[in-house]
């Protein structure tokens, strides 16, 4: 048996044929947060001897400690509204102030009675609770393939846990990294995930400057006496990207969100007061583990089917990021191009939740196997809740069964997910125009397929991105694409049409409309918003077509906006100096000077350069 744990970002392994485990259980759940509190309670309803170890003095995670009282989009059915009907019950009887309802759904709970439900249902179901613990190793066997227990420190004592299997749903996937799975990467110029969220509720009089914060107000119907008709408000900032494990850099990123607003505002009374400040933070994305089933946002686009398929998410691609130039091409391809930016759903396979090569592992997290950019898309409350039932049903069905979890009955398992309503059938909305949250009924949004339907979507500027998306992904009649330069060749110049059958084409891989785009950014200014987007969009499809003759152009545009602080010239930079970069990877001979160039106008940590630097050296990009 071997021991393995991170020493400072080293992760260390050594012999450990001398441990004795104090205890061992049929599943360990390390993180009882949003998931694991649903996996914890699951798999003891389903008759498992289960442990849950958190490092938090309450279950939920940031349902309990992270201001997310609310619901935003996420698709219905499941543990959780079992539980949340619990809590709703309690919160009538002990007086609490109704929360938000939204089309007759309650839309927030109270974390406090929340915290309370969520331990009485695990204590009921006779789940043992490590509360105030952490996870500090990984024991495997030889090989490092079966992981077998872990250790916690627990009011100052070091346990080690057995167990048959170990679901981790921890915010950073320790368990997961300890073990020696791989992860996936993150954005392709730079590598980062999304920036992390911290909120706080407040009571007010008022209503703040929208340009200080992004505010959720719900007008409470039955508030206290004490408050009476003000408004209890439900504020975050998107404060910046971290490392958490360079503790100097999380400390100052920390101390810079909560000495800001909304958390430090000028002055407080009676008007104006913090009702709750989050206790933890808001981390929308973690470094997806690859597992078993990699399903991405291309393979949905594509509409790839995915295998044992647990439940269904539903939600808009919410990634928050305000440079989204350092993203990828998938997703630029959905924003710039497509345009529509609606909710969809996405089946969630089996496999997503198992790391690749290991046995007795789950993972139950924002880090289950979707790739960075489709984890914008199912990283919601409800929908998390949903990935830690369906853990949990999966690893009790694989114990009852005596096999690994790969190998279970997909049809017992449909069958049990079913029950609850995790998994329902009627939650694959496709993609659904609704865009408000997870009570609206279906608004389903129909792509063109035919050539003739798609020939006019394309010289309808407000219709073409639907046709782009369709051409994109090969989703359409296989008859459109000789017709594409066919389209182009008749299409008049300067023509909404020609610029959209060159965007078409060059998402077939045929670039010869690229000279289009190159006109269209001579002849653009970016006074308005909707001249702004065609630009940013038009710089965007010149560095895809990577298309030499616009250097001179762009090396214009990026000296004129990369000083600019202002978010729109960020913005027209960051896609500029992106562009002038894939160019550069194509005909390195040609344009060995825009490296240079671009470092001279550039700032290193706005830009993020050292970075992008990094990725080129080891060839990520």
């Amino acid at each position: 048996m071997k021991y393995c744990y991170f020493k400072g970002n080293q992760r260390v392994t050594h012999s450990a044929d001398d441990i004795v485990f104090d205890d061992v259980f049929d599943i360990c759940v390390a993180g009882l947060g949003t998931a694991g509190s649903m996996a914890a309670i699951a798999a003891a309803r389903a008759g498992a001897r289960v442990v849950g170890i958190e490092q938090q003095n309450v279950m939920g995670g940031l349902a309990t400690r992270g201001c997310v009282n609310t619901y935003y989009y996420g698709s219905r059915g499941g543990l959780f509204e079992e539980i949340n009907r619990t809590c709703i019950n309690l919160t009538h009887r002990a007086h609490y102030a109704d929360s938000a309802v939204d089309n007759n759904i309650q839309m927030s709970i109270s974390p406090a009675v929340k915290a309370f439900v969520l331990e009485k249902m695990a204590e009921d179901a006779s789940c043992t609770l490590l509360l105030g613990a952490c996870v500090t190793g990984v024991y495997t066997d030889d090989a490092e393939e079966t992981i077998l227990g872990i250790s916690a420190l627990s009011k100052g004592r070091m346990l080690h846990i057995g167990a048959k299997i170990i679901i981790d749903s921890t915010r950073n996937s320790v368990v997961c990294a300890a073990s020696g799975c791989s992860f996936l990467d993150g954005r392709r110029w730079d590598g980062r995930h999304m920036m992390y969220s911290k909120g706080v509720c407040t009571v007010s009089d008022e209503r703040p400057n929208l340009d200080q914060a992004a505010w959720f107000k719900y007008d409470f119907k039955h508030l206290p006496l004490n408050i009476g008709r003000s408004l209890v408000q439900l504020s975050w900032i998107n404060d910046s990207y971290f490392d958490e494990y360079n503790p100097e850099k999380t400390s100052a990123a920390l101390l810079r969100s909560n000495a800001g607003i909304p958390f430090a505002l000028e002055h407080y009374d009676e008007k104006n007061k913090i009702v709750s400040l989050a206790g933890a933070i808001g981390t929308r994305e973690t470094p997806e583990v690859e597992t078993e089933t990699v399903y991405t946002f291309d393979d949905f686009a594509r509409q790839v089917p995915a295998k044992d398929i647990l439940y269904y998410t539903f939600a808009p691609l919410d990634t928050t990021s305000p440079d989204p130039a350092f993203e990828g091409d998938d997703l630029l391809d959905w924003r710039l191009l497509c345009r529509t930016d609606c909710c969809f759903s996405v089946g969630i396979p089996r496999g997503a939740l198992i790391p690749k090569g290991k046995k007795g592992l789950l993972v139950a997290s924002k880090a289950l196997g979707v790739g960075h950019t489709l984890s914008g898309a199912v990283r919601m409350k409800a929908d998390m809740e949903k990935c830690g039932e369906a853990a949990g049903v999966l690893a009790a069905q694989a114990l009852r069964e005596n096999i690994d979890v790969r190998d279970t009955d997909y049809v017992t398992l449909r069958t049990i997910l079913s029950s609850s309503g995790c998994y329902d059938e009627r939650a694959n909305r496709g993609y659904d125009g609704a865009n408000v949250s997870l009570a609206i009924p279906p608004e389903r949004i129909v792509f063109p397929t035919n050539p003739d339907v798609i020939k006019a979507a394309l010289a309808d500027d407000a219709q073409a991105g639907k046709a782009l998306w369709v051409i994109r992904n090969h989703t359409c009649d296989e008859q459109v694409y000789p017709l594409l330069p066919v389209w182009f060749s008749a299409a008049q110049d300067g023509s909404v049409f020609q610029y959209n059958t060159a965007t078409a084409l060059l998402l077939t891989g045929d670039r010869r409309g690229a000279a289009v785009f190159l006109r269209e950014l001579q002849q653009l200014d970016a006074c308005s918003n909707d001249a702004l987007e065609r630009l940013i969009r038009t710089v965007y499809l010149l560095g895809k077509a990577e298309y030499g003759p616009a250097v001179p152009e762009l090396e214009k545009l990026l000296a004129r906006t990369a000083s600019d602080i202002k978010a729109a010239g960020y913005r027209i930079a960051s896609f500029t100096m992106i562009a002038m970069l894939r160019i550069y990877l194509a005909d390195k001979t040609t344009f060995a000077d825009i490296p240079a160039f671009i470092a001279s106008v550039c700032d290193e940590q706005r830009f993020h350069l050292n970075e992008i630097h990094q990725r080129l050296t080891a060839g990520k990009i």
